[in-house]
């Protein structure tokens, strides 16, 4: 049960500093509008995001996800080349 918890404590602090460095730094610095931003042919389907499209969020928390795991086990390294399929 600690190594749960350990696990689940670690994540949460590293989602929370991808999300300041990333989100709110980086994004800003290079931001890249989105296509329906720039071009009058795209339709988005959804909430339209304001915000940039570069670097990916999703990515960035795989990535943050697979980090952490890897000190949990050598094992997880296994899940590194998913990280270039999800880009």
């Amino acid at each position: 049960m600690y190594l749960v918890f350990k696990l689940a404590t670690n994540l949460f602090f590293v989602f929370a500093f991808i999300k300041i460095i990333i989100d709110d730094i980086i994004k800003k610095i290079t931001y890249h509008p989105r296509p329906y931003l720039t071009k009058t042919d795209v339709l988005p389907i959804g909430k339209k995001e304001q915000n940039s499209t570069s670097p990916s969020g999703h990515t960035t928390a795989v990535t943050a996800v697979v980090c952490v795991l890897i000190f949990y086990s050598p094992w997880f390294m296994l899940l590194l080349p998913f990280i270039p399929l999800i880009m």
